[in-house]
């Protein structure tokens, strides 16, 4: 058995030497090829470990140097922003000192706007006690025999009219109404008629004259008597009605208080008249898209401004034809019904001229809508009246720089030259106008002023307002009226700007 185990180990020996023999190489070659594989993957580990090292050096270093850059460019911000502050200072307390100035300038014209306001608004207040007081007593009592003697005033006044000679030639009638706020007797109803037919005596032959009395409480007190579309009006309700809108008064000074003031509306109040009012009514026909035909008015002219009573709008006439009068309306025509009375003004449409009105922006009427109170013009001018003819006109002499090389060196231009500036939209049109303006503060302060006017027409409100302040800005505005009618305007406004 033993001897068994010996054969078993020696057989065992022998054959592991046998293989070594045969394998032993190849055993020796695997195993050292995968030493050095595994020392290899040693090796590029450490080799890992070392680049992740040395990158983490490299980051740590680039995150130094980015503190640092911050540092120095927070410390490079703070002075830059401080510097800014101090001139954004400099330039708001420059621009403070300046609207400050023009406060100080424009002060007057907002007091006097105010107290315009203020004098309007009493003298209504004043109208609605008085109307109230004279149908109370005592001096409801006091007025006893006033119709009479606003019948004897209104038959002084009565003359033939155009435009009633006309109706009474088509017509063969005169329709004449006479109203009261008391009875008339028959005394005063009589002088009224024999007034009437004694004026239209030529054309009325006996007989065809329509009488019509009749009482109106609404007058308070006094006569109106109306032939066709001529009213002759005594009555206090119309005096009272026309005290806020028609009252002169006289400018109080700017700088006074309420004594002041209240003088001021007291002598206005002693200026108003009580002599007959005489004018001519007409009625809305139609009304579409800012034309509004109206029936009456036989004696308006061309050109004429008309008040639509119940609205404050006014109008201007366009067209005369035989039965009625064609006006375009200056501003809200929705308002206007069939039906509401009108009035003439008896003046053509005019705007406000003078020096008063530069640095202001106005309406294509005239009016001032930059808030910066009211215009006291030193006269008025037609807006449609004919060009001086050539020989009246100054010879074009004297040279307009605009100010852009350019156009200066290119296109010569003369102070009364006319200069078309054509192009497409957004080419620049108004910058060249704009500027032309601007550059002309040299001639301002030399004392030769060149005065501009800008018209804005079919513009946004932002835009003029832009460029208002552009020119104001650049102290443009010292010699320089805009008058602006934009595109929430009405056509004929934006129509008549460029002629006002």
């Amino acid at each position: 058995m033993p001897s068994i185990i010996y054969y078993a180990i020696i057989n065992f020996v022998i054959l592991v030497a046998i293989i070594w023999l045969l394998f032993g190489k190849m055993i020796k070659k695997a195993f050292s090829k995968r030493d050095q594989e595994l020392c290899r993957s040693l090796d590029e580990a450490e080799d890992g470990r070392q680049t992740e090292r040395s990158r983490d050096m490299v980051i740590e270093a680039d995150n130094r140097q980015n503190e640092a850059e911050k540092e120095e460019l927070r410390s490079r911000t703070d002075e830059n922003l401080g510097m800014r502050k101090s001139v954004i200072d400099r330039d708001l307390q420059s621009e403070l000192e300046a609207r400050e100035k023009d406060m100080e300038a424009e002060l007057p014209n907002y007091r006097l706007g105010m107290l315009r306001h203020v004098e309007k608004d009493t003298l209504r207040r004043v109208a609605a006690n008085a109307a109230a007081m004279f149908t109370q007593e005592p001096l409801a009592s006091r007025l006893n025999g006033f119709e009479e003697l606003c019948a004897k005033r209104i038959a002084a006044t009565i003359r033939p009219w155009p435009g009633n000679s006309v109706y009474l030639l088509d017509h063969d009638t005169l329709p004449v109404t006479i109203s009261s706020a008391k009875a008339l007797s028959q005394e005063s109803v009589d002088l009224l008629e024999r007034a009437a037919r004694a004026a239209f005596a030529d054309e009325m032959p006996s007989g065809t004259l329509e009488l019509a009395v009749e009482e109106d409480d609404k007058l308070i007190r006094g006569v109106k008597v109306r032939i066709c579309d001529t009213v002759y009006d005594g009555s206090i309700s119309n005096i009272l009605s026309n005290l806020a809108e028609r009252v002169k008064l006289d400018a109080p000074d700017t700088k006074s208080g309420a004594e002041e003031l209240q003088t001021a509306i007291i002598e206005g109040l002693k200026k108003v008249s009580t002599d007959v009012d005489i004018y001519q009514l007409g009625r809305v026909i139609s009304v579409s898209d800012g034309i509004c035909r109206i029936s009456g008015l036989s004696d308006v002219m061309y050109g004429e401004m008309l008040d639509f009573i119940e609205t404050g709008i006014t109008g201007m006439v366009l067209d005369l034809g035989e039965t009625y009068v064609g006006c375009v309306v200056f501003g809200a025509f929705e308002k206007i019904e069939e039906g509401a009375e009108v009035r003439r003004s008896g003046h053509i449409i005019a705007v406000p001229v003078g020096e008063a009105m530069l640095g202001r922006v106005v309406n294509a009427l005239g009016e001032p809508i930059d808030g910066r109170g009211e215009i006291r013009p030193e006269a008025y001018q037609p807006i449609e009246a004919p060009a001086p003819g050539i020989l009246d006109r100054r010879k074009v002499n004297v040279p307009l720089n605009t100010g852009l090389t350019a156009i200066d060196a290119l296109v010569p231009i003369g102070r009364g030259q006319r200069e078309l500036i054509v192009g497409d939209r957004q080419t620049g049109k108004t910058a060249i106008a704009i500027d032309t303006i601007i550059n002309q503060r040299s001639e301002y302060l030399k004392g030769e002023p060149v005065y501009c006017i800008y018209v804005a027409v079919g513009q946004k409100g932002s835009t003029v307002a832009n460029i208002v302040e552009t020119l104001r800005s650049k102290g443009a505005m010292d010699y320089t009226v805009v008058v602006a009618a934009t595109a929430a305007d009405p056509a004929a406004l934006q129509y008549y700007a460029p002629f006002a």
